[in-house]
């Protein structure tokens, strides 16, 4: 029996309605074919400690395949000095979550080298509508039988997306949640990149900088960064710019070599003039050059569904626009 271990380095399962977890759960078993094991701290909010326990227990099991997280929060870089990354990097497995969980996915692919996925939480597979690309990636990426070789996927923009509250009523049937997608747009073409993934929810990411735990001055000159953003702010597009400055100053002018930007919830008033205002001032501060491609709202994010982003993978932006990620960690 495989198992898939869910873990709450942030907030915990007791924030999550019994339907919600049984909806979930049911995915998990009937379309992926992993037992889900919750483990033994994840319904409390628990102590540094236990948390930890239960980050390396997951690790540790030798039947546990993949490992989801709750939900975001807030404290997820709590952990970061405690962590057994040496036992990690000889118990590599999948890893997955996003927003808060940005600093531990990215912590442990920066100190163990293992792909880390920026994607969905264990309670958004609760979701019952307009979430079918979220599903088929999650079984793609569940799948074992290619053992994670030469994986490569194209990133396509989703037809429709919601970006409302579904956990609170996700009966399944209201057509009008559905959002017309608009697609892709190219802030700046640019010429074709290639580089490191890294990334997430970039308030979270932020919290790395100037941490033994951020990106290694080995691949600064590689690196592609994406970046989401949860509304949950009162000025968004301010400190949206200001987070943005900071990691472009940390990681120093003209490195990062391609700029990937998640869908924003409508409520957070960031629009694509706005980001089309940031990229212009990043290139003046040489922060980024001239034909360093950005692409913004793509399907990942605090809206759904969403790409699964491999954190420490590959990925190629086209001069056309295409976006072409891929890993074989395993």
């Amino acid at each position: 029996m495989s198992y898939l271990a869910v873990i709450a380095p942030s907030l915990s399962l007791d924030i999550i309605s019994k339907d919600n977890i049984e909806k979930a759960v049911h995915f998990f078993e009937s379309r992926c074919g992993l037992k889900v094991k919750f483990m033994p701290n994840c319904r409390d909010n628990a102590s540094i400690q236990a948390r930890l326990d239960d980050l390396h227990a997951a690790f540790s099991d030798p039947s546990v395949k993949a490992i989801f997280t709750v939900i975001g929060g807030f404290s997820a870089n709590e952990l970061l000095p405690f962590i057994d990354y040496e036992l990690i990097r000889r118990n590599k497995k999948i890893f997955c979550g996003f927003s808060d969980i940005t600093v531990l996915a990215n912590a442990i692919t920066f100190m163990t080298g293992m792909v880390t996925f920026s994607g969905p939480h264990f309670s958004t597979m609760a979701m019952q509508l307009g979430n079918l690309v979220t599903e088929e990636a999650v079984c793609n990426l569940l799948n074992f039988e290619n053992n994670f070789e030469n994986v490569k996927i194209t990133l396509t923009p989703c037809e429709f997306y919601r970006d409302d509250p579904w956990y609170i009523d996700n009966t399944a049937n209201d057509q009008s949640v559905l959002i017309p997608n608009p697609g892709h747009v190219v802030i700046n073409r640019g010429s074709t990149a290639r580089g490191k993934l890294c990334g997430g929810n970039l308030a979270a990411f932020s919290l790395l900088r100037g941490t033994e735990y951020y990106i290694p001055d080995s691949e600064l000159d590689t690196i592609i960064l994406f970046f989401e953003w949860c509304d949950e702010y009162k000025a968004n597009l301010e400190i949206f710019t200001q987070q943005m400055h900071a990691v472009m100053q940390s990681i120093g002018k003209n490195r990062c070599v391609g700029l990937l930007i998640g869908r924003f919830e409508r409520s957070s008033g960031i629009t694509m003039d706005h980001l089309s205002d940031l990229t212009h001032n990043l290139i003046r501060c040489e922060y980024i050059k001239p034909d360093c491609p950005v692409i913004a709202n793509l399907d990942f994010g605090h809206t759904y569904p969403m790409y699964i982003m491999p954190i420490g993978g590959d990925c190629e932006i086209t001069a056309s626009g295409d976006i072409i990620v891929s890993h074989d960690a395993f």
